[in-house]
């Protein structure tokens, strides 16, 4: 008897022990909207020296503008956290990555004096690569009406994608090895072969490309690791290790199998899809911290439920989206949408949730929240799968009382104006997740934690005493020749 107490007793303390370490493994970081969302301006506000960022998704279709210290900082592929000195970041084997523009980063940030480039970045020979062909093919598609009308530019990125599905794609692990020369002179024969055959368009020239891409190899030595994600894992696992942040991709919505499809990118923007492309199990992530705007943006043509006809609105809110675009994009503006958030919720597991650019919000004369949709008078708790029903759906708003008093200065919830706070609470209460950060001002600092405990902390994190009321008012519901890691 005393031997199946000990057992039993021994068995509950274990798995106390395995929950409580649980909590320090990862924070993924994701978008539940249908743009970035500010999920990087987000993670630069809570990063800490010894935190590890990792991105493992996504192709650096936007770049993502960054000023800090009166400095400009244009990048792609490599997140803001970067900038801040010690802080480590991985773009690992799931990311599909185009070698000039990650060079571009590279040398700008050494040129404007980040410190320890090369001892901090490190990139997986599993990514594969974006060439230049990829490219040609994208634009020759596009041109000749040969591909569904979505959001993807006419960057590579799906005959990217699509090469690497097929298992000839190039990867950086190629890029390093004995049989590169042979490898991209196939692909580049097969490449010429849609070029020229199917388009009528001049051929790549191999040897060019291969001269070019014997530069990078030189390049990029400094970077590239082996076994990127066991390095990860290891960081996962250790005790005493980092905080690991994985930052997603795009927005869940943009996932090719749950997002608006034809509307989407070309893989997965989940939370299980940032897993999965990083190598690490569900059980290294303590939790998943969605992040929404206090309104929706989107920048391409798209069903959008919630879209703001109201010019004026509009025009109020184009003068405060301080944000660089190139010429083919649009910003299109709407409420904020429960039914989607809800919606991200669910599919990704997530935790708790951050609302960025609350600050834009003021001097509104009134907000809505969009709640629930109907369609052809049947009641949706979800966005219907087909394009042109989710174009039709009509939306129930919740409409509140706006506010005047900027609120870049708060740094407590219940130092906001009252009629944010409610704004906050009910977004909370639809949601059914509670949430846990709010930005309000697009510097570091501006960056209000409700409730602290929540999400998994650095190690080198200060200690916070949670204030009570603030929290009653809201509590609702990496060949041989490369280094080792």
């Amino acid at each position: 008897m005393k031997k199946m107490i000990c057992l039993f007793l021994g068995t509950i303390l274990m798995g106390v022990q395995f929950s409580l370490y649980s909590l320090s493994r990862g924070l993924v970081v994701i978008s539940l909207g249908y743009a970035q969302d500010g999920k990087d301006k987000l993670i630069y506000g809570i990063i800490q020296p010894d935190d590890v960022v990792v991105r493992a998704q996504g192709a650096g279709i936007n770049k993502h503008h960054v000023i800090v210290d009166g400095i400009d900082y244009d990048l792609t592929y490599i997140p803001s956290a970067f900038l801040i000195p010690k802080v480590k970041v991985y773009l690992a084997g799931g990311m599909v990555v185009e070698l000039p523009k990650l060079s571009t980063d590279i040398k700008d940030l050494k040129a404007k004096g980040v410190q320890d480039v090369e001892g901090r970045l490190r990139i997986s020979t599993n990514a594969h690569l974006i060439m230049p062909y990829h490219k040609i093919i994208d634009a020759c598609a596009h041109k000749a009406d040969h591909v569904r009308k979505g959001l993807i530019l006419r960057s590579g990125v799906r005959p990217a994608s699509s090469d690497k599905r097929f298992g000839i794609g190039i990867r950086l692990a190629d890029l390093f090895s004995d049989d590169f020369a042979d490898l991209l002179k196939t692909a580049v024969n097969r490449a010429n072969d849609i070029i020229v055959k199917l388009y009528n368009e001049k051929p790549v020239d191999y040897k060019k490309l291969l001269d070019e891409y014997m530069g990078y190899r030189k390049e990029f030595l400094p970077y590239v690791r082996d076994q990127v994600e066991l390095k990860l894992n290891l960081l996962l696992t250790h005790r005493d290790g980092p905080r690991v942040i994985f930052e997603g991709s795009h927005s869940v919505f943009l996932d090719v199998t749950h997002g608006d499809f034809p509307y989407v990118s070309a893989g997965s923007t989940t939370a299980s899809g940032i897993c999965a492309e990083a190598g690490v199990g569900p059980t290294r992530i303590g939790h998943t911290l969605g992040v929404v705007q206090a309104y929706c943006t989107v920048f391409h043509d798209c069903p959008f439920p919630t879209e703001i006809k109201d010019e004026k609105i509009v025009t109020q809110f184009n003068e405060k989206f301080k944000r660089k675009k190139s010429k083919e994009q649009t910003i299109r503006y709407g409420w904020p949408d429960a039914v989607m958030y809800r919606q991200g919720i669910m599919l990704n597991g997530v935790n708790s949730i951050a609302i960025s650019r609350l600050d834009d919000l003021c001097g509104l004369e009134e907000i809505k929240l969009g709640v629930h949709y109907q369609l052809d008078g049947v009641d949706y708790d979800y966005r219907p799968p087909i394009a042109k029903d989710l174009a039709r759906v009509k939306v129930s708003y919740k409409t509140f009382k706006g506010w005047k008093e900027p609120i870049g200065h708060v740094r407590k919830f219940c130092d906001l104006p009252e009629e944010a706070r409610h704004f906050v609470k009910t977004l909370e209460r639809v949601c059914g997740v509670p949430v846990t950060y709010i930005s309000v001002g697009p510097e570091k600092d501006q960056l209000i934690e409700v409730v602290s405990g929540l999400v998994p902390q650095s190690p080198s994190a200060p200690v916070k005493k949670v204030h009570s009321k603030c929290v009653c008012e809201v509590r609702g519901i990496e060949k041989n020749n490369l280094k080792k890691s």
